[in-house]
């Protein structure tokens, strides 16, 4: 059965539904019935792998990784809140990050990106923002599939970025500054039991120094203040670099969802 998907829709300007597969013998049906009913792109999300005659329309392996924070409350929160900020010598001068910094600073420092201090600020860090959404995106499966474009996926990740400094999808935009330059930045949605990473990204001139470490680690301590038990990120399996990064941050593989894109 396919589900027409009205969000994507409106943005693509493309009629966009989805079909959650049970079995591959029935999707021939599902996708003529999509023909019929005009849709122009069905994304398909199989718990396995299709057919090897599907290869080609395989866009993602989505894999969700989890970690569970009970085991580390006790470590997290002592070294996070029970100290003064560390020195600069000790983990770059971490601020607080519920109240965002004064841009001049000098000092590299995480905060929370959502009372800027002036428009010409905002518009500043957003640009950088932009620009950490794209890298975070390089193996998304909206780039990967040609036939949308690079300006149809980065007008994505800008719209993901806004939604999430507006509070829509996301509580916190954490962002990491050094020098006026934002280096890395992370967005994180709470709910009941599980805080959820949406995007997260470090420039590429300073990758390997720590800076997402020190993002996730926020997380943590922002999940742990509010009672969440468990961290949840989703990335692709063809990023290996994510794969390993969040294997060195203590999280565990929780599901993997194969996505392939028919266009009709």
């Amino acid at each position: 059965m396919i589900t027409y998907l009205a969000w994507d829709s409106d943005f693509f300007e493309r009629k966009i539904g989805r079909i959650s597969l049970s079995s591959a013998s029935i999707l021939a049906e599902d996708l003529a019935e999509g023909k019929a009913q005009g849709y122009d792109l069905i994304y398909v999300f199989s718990e396995n792998e299709m057919d090897e005659k599907y290869q080609d329309k395989l866009v993602d392996i989505k894999v969700v990784f989890e970690k569970d924070l009970e085991e580390n409350k006790t470590r997290n929160l002592t070294r996070s809140i029970g100290r003064p900020d560390p020195s600069p010598a000790e983990r770059g001068a971490i601020r607080p990050s519920l109240a965002p910094l004064v841009c001049g600073t000098q000092n590299e420092s995480i905060f929370a990106f959502c009372v800027p201090q002036t428009k010409e600020f905002e518009l500043l860090v957003r640009e950088n923002l932009y620009h950490l959404a794209y890298i975070s995106g390089e193996y998304s499966r909206f780039k990967k599939d040609k036939k949308f474009g690079e300006d149809t996926f980065q007008k994505l990740y800008r719209e993901w970025v806004n939604n999430s400094v507006n509070q829509q999808i996301a509580d916190y935009v954490l962002v990491y500054e050094k020098d006026k330059k934002v280096l890395g930045m992370v967005t994180l949605k709470l709910s009941i039991d599980t805080s959820i990473i949406g995007l997260i990204a470090v420039d590429n001139a300073t990758q390997g120094m720590g800076i997402g470490q020190q993002l996730m680690a926020e997380c943590e301590r922002l999940s742990i203040e509010n009672n969440i038990k468990t961290v949840e990120v989703a990335t692709q399996e063809f990023n290996q670099k994510a794969y390993q990064f969040y294997q060195k941050c203590g999280f565990s593989v929780k599901s993997r969802q194969y996505i392939y894109h028919f266009w009709l």
